[in-house]
């Protein structure tokens, strides 16, 4: 079966009654300022938020203001994980309160009129579109790539203070991997995994397997270990630290070859087993709003 398509969450920018609109290049300098937005090039209009390290994306639209429409929309497209809009829909938030914009969901097909923004009100609009887009691909026979909530939330905590734990131990050169997912090919299952290359300094996150990059013999390679193994074989090995988000540390290189004896005695599992996938293509196990709870 193909890929599924994707659908639009789209949200445009409405001037508020009796206020003046602003101007599109007023709009355009605040849109260029902002952290992780490339503007584009050659009068394009398209303004893109992208984190390298949460993988989250979006786009601000510019086109000739119309009537009440101020020239300016919010696009994501659908299915996400939750915190795809925990991150991008603050920034929506943020820009009608910076211009006192109104704002209305165009599309998909719960729509809703144009309103002063809350957080919580476009996040509940946003779930049910999310939901409804899963439904319906999955209605159709897509099987859609799941995860535990609280899991995807807990990876992307991590991966927005990746940075900030790389800026601290680097200069101690201490390795800070990223989180990647997993699918497990004979069951779907869908797991967090952090690569541990050559054993070496590492601050690693909570993940579901620990993946052994080019370890020293006698460790096989490109095998992946369970993280609840590798905490009961390893423990002497690892300190828990819980700032500025929970990660285990491991910066003892003396201890490295009592780790490899360590870890020969696990059951590791071949990489081929699984095949790496991308955070946009999955989705949370609950979908159920967050206002409905």
């Amino acid at each position: 079966m193909s890929a599924p398509e994707e659908l639009i969450f789209e949200v445009a920018f409405l001037v508020r009654p009796g206020k003046s609109a602003p101007r599109l290049d007023e709009i355009r300098r605040y849109l260029h300022q902002l952290e992780g937005v490339s503007s584009p090039r050659g009068g394009g209009s398209v303004y893109r938020y992208r984190n390298p390290d949460t993988q989250v994306s979006c786009d601000f639209v510019t086109y000739e203001p119309d009537q009440d429409y101020a020239g300016l929309s919010f696009e994501i497209e659908m299915p996400r994980p939750l915190f795809f809009a925990l991150e991008t829909l603050p920034l929506v938030v943020a820009l009608s309160r910076e211009f006192a914009l109104n704002v209305e969901i165009v599309s998909p097909d719960n729509e809703m009129p144009g309103c002063e923004p809350s957080f919580e009100l476009l996040l509940h609009q946003w779930q049910l579109a999310n939901r409804d887009e899963v439904e319906a691909l999955e209605s159709e026979g897509h099987s859609l790539p799941r995860m535990d909530n609280q899991a995807l939330e807990s990876m992307w905590e991590f991966m927005l203070l990746r940075p900030e734990l790389a800026r601290r131990y680097n200069r101690n050169q201490v390795a800070v991997p990223p989180v990647e997912l997993v699918r497990e090919r004979a069951t779907g299952k869908v797991s967090r995994v952090v690569r541990w290359r050559r054993l070496s300094a590492s601050a690693l996150a909570d993940s579901d397997y620990c993946w052994l990059d080019d370890p020293p013999q006698p460790l096989q390679d490109n095998a992946l270990i369970p993280s609840s193994v590798l905490r009961e074989v390893a423990k002497f090995a690892f300190r828990d630290l819980s700032q500025p988000v929970n990660h285990r540390l491991f910066d003892k290189a003396k201890l490295q070859n009592e780790l490899v004896h360590a870890l020969q005695s696990a059951h590791l599992l071949p990489a081929s087993d699984f095949e790496l996938l991308q955070y946009r293509q999955v989705v949370d196990r609950d979908l159920t709003p967050i206002l409905d709870v």
